[in-house]
């Protein structure tokens, strides 16, 4: 395998995980969205790296470029759906031992009455 290769086989790569996540965010078990999360990770090295070595090795083209955005494209879009059911089974379920959430509050009121001197006071 030649060494110009690399930054094609990167691009490959990306793609491939890309198809990869969303066939382990369709599983319901944490171990395979872990994965999904994994892969995430290396898809987002990969796009750093194939383009810095393609550059260096003097292998950059219109067409690696373009083979490039387009797999960005893809793989963006196939890695929103890992990262959406790997965030929500993050989550704590709702129930009786879970913290209020911010929105149940109700947030104070101030007035201020001429009995305050003008001044604005809390009233709960």
């Amino acid at each position: 395998m030649p060494v110009q290769a690399v930054p094609r086989l990167l691009i490959w790569f990306r793609l491939a995980a890309g198809l990869a996540m969303l066939a382990l965010a369709a599983a319901f078990d944490h171990e395979a969205r872990a994965a999904a999360v994994v892969l995430l990770g290396l898809g987002v090295l990969s796009d750093i790296f194939d383009g810095v070595i393609a550059r260096r090795l003097g292998v950059a083209t219109a067409e690696l470029r373009t083979f490039d955005s387009r797999t960005d494209l893809v793989s963006g879009s196939a890695s929103r759906r890992p990262r959406w059911s790997f965030t929500r089974a993050c989550r704590p379920p709702p129930g009786p031992s879970s913290p209020p959430s911010l929105g149940s509050r109700r947030p104070p009121t101030w007035s201020a009455s001429p009995a305050s001197g003008g001044r604005p006071r809390r009233i709960t």
